[in-house]
């Protein structure tokens, strides 16, 4: 099979091979986003709602500062890597000697941070999550390489199969010989299971660039990939700024329950991202050849067979959400049914309404990408501002629901524009 994706995902002719290699990735993502949905249960009844809500609230950060430490180079690298691959070797050497200065520095964050809330917090969370933000980072510049020489699904299995499997599997080898698992605990596990998927993403990149076979060097510029840092850590900040203040503002309980609908509404958007990352690399190489057709093809046959996988799922959750959720996660966990109802319908709009943000990375476009992502930045901080301290949790769902509204409507008249390609299901 990874032969076959190596092959399709080469191809600069036609879009039913990149539209293959969607539908592989995105079978990938449903057994992710099932593991994950497994292991959401087992850590939300091994942990409790209040330990849950800790370990969720420092992830988020951790998350963040992951990004911060991989400089927007894993989108970049894709790009460039599709135009010049004769220099991947020289790309991951370049892309890692920055990493490891600024996976250092979020470290040291993430300790400091240990030491300031060590009286709300068990500061022994904080260290078992140093590493992580590095292994992501070195991780994510190895995947990228990957998918720019084709590899697009035996680079995600890593990070979207393993990481979750071992975390599953540790957690509930705790959980059944101890009788519940701290939240420190399973950030450690966390930890573990980042260090193996980075060791078999490296040995992939071996694999597939050979150290016999010269390499060049390329033009890269850290100030090229820092508008995709900037992006991505807007991106974040709009679907993670309701956890974070949740997190400031209320009890780690409420945080928990949160946190847990949180994690079911994002099943839906897994989908997506996985279809839009393995033909990322076809609509470079359609918008740099300007087959405007062909890219217009591709982007309407991949949001409606996405339109047909992620609908009817999204109609069942949102229908049974009030007896789903105590079912799935316990009774402690109830009042989360009306908040994943409105996730929900944010996160489907977000997959209707088509690659938006992918068109305008490959297309060079990312700082009009940045700028309508932003924007709904600053409205969902403005709303949860004034939504969460009055009505907690429900007041974020309602302010990242209507962020991610806005900014979606932004992000459409930008394609539009510059790009004249029609990218929602229904061809506006």
């Amino acid at each position: 099979m990874s032969k076959c994706l190596q092959r399709n995902g080469g191809s600069s002719s036609g879009w039913e091979a990149p539209l293959r290699a969607a539908g592989l990735g995105t079978l990938l993502k449903l057994l992710s986003a099932a593991m994950a949905f497994c292991s959401s249960i087992v850590f939300a009844r091994a942990l409790g709602a209040s330990e849950f809500g800790v370990y969720s609230f420092v992830n988020a950060w951790v998350s963040l500062l992951a990004i911060l430490a991989g400089l927007g180079f894993p989108q970049y690298l894709i790009r460039e890597g599709v135009q010049a691959p004769h220099c991947l070797a020289w790309m991951r050497t370049f892309a890692d000697q920055r990493a490891f200065l600024c996976g250092g520095v979020c470290a040291l964050v993430l300790v400091i941070f240990g030491t300031l809330a060590q009286l709300r917090f068990d500061s022994h969370i904080f260290l078992a999550a140093a590493p992580l933000p590095l292994l992501l980072a070195l991780s994510s510049v190895r995947q990228a390489l990957l998918q720019a020489q084709g590899w697009l699904v035996r680079s995600q299995w890593p990070s979207l199969l393993l990481i979750p499997t071992v975390s599953f599997l540790l957690c509930s080898v705790l959980w059944l010989s101890q009788g519940g698992v701290s939240a420190a605990q399973l950030m450690s596990i966390s930890t573990i299971s980042a260090a193996i998927a980075l060791l078999i993403n490296h040995l992939q990149f071996r694999q597939a660039v050979s150290p016999k076979v010269s390499q060049e060097a390329a033009a890269l510029r850290v100030g090229q990939a820092f508008p995709f840092m900037l992006l991505a850590c807007t991106y974040f900040v709009s679907s993670r700024i309701d956890l974070i203040m949740l997190g400031i503002n209320s009890k780690p309980q409420e945080l928990g329950i949160y946190s847990v609908s949180s994690r079911a509404a994002e099943l839906l958007v897994f989908l997506s991202m996985a279809s839009v990352t393995a033909v990322a690399p076809s609509f470079a190489r359609l918008l740099a050849s300007k087959k405007k057709d062909e890219l217009q093809l591709l982007v309407t046959s991949l949001g409606r067979r996405l339109a047909l996988l992620t609908v009817p799922p999204a109609l069942i959750i949102f229908i049974f959400a009030p007896q789903l959720v105590p079912l799935i996660y316990g009774h402690s966990y109830a009042e989360g049914a009306t908040i994943l109802q409105i996730l929900i319908v944010a996160q489907l709009v977000a997959v209707l309404g088509g690659p938006l943000g992918t068109l305008l990375n490959m297309s060079g476009n990312e700082k009009s990408h940045l700028f309508g992502v932003a924007l709904g930045v600053l409205l969902n901080i403005l709303l949860n501002t004034l939504l969460s301290p009055r009505y907690g949790a429900i007041g974020a769902a309602i302010a990242t629901c209507g962020s991610i509204l806005f900014s979606r409507v932004v992000l459409l008249l930008q394609v539009r524009q510059r790009l004249d390609i029609r990218p929602t299901v229904l061809g506006v």
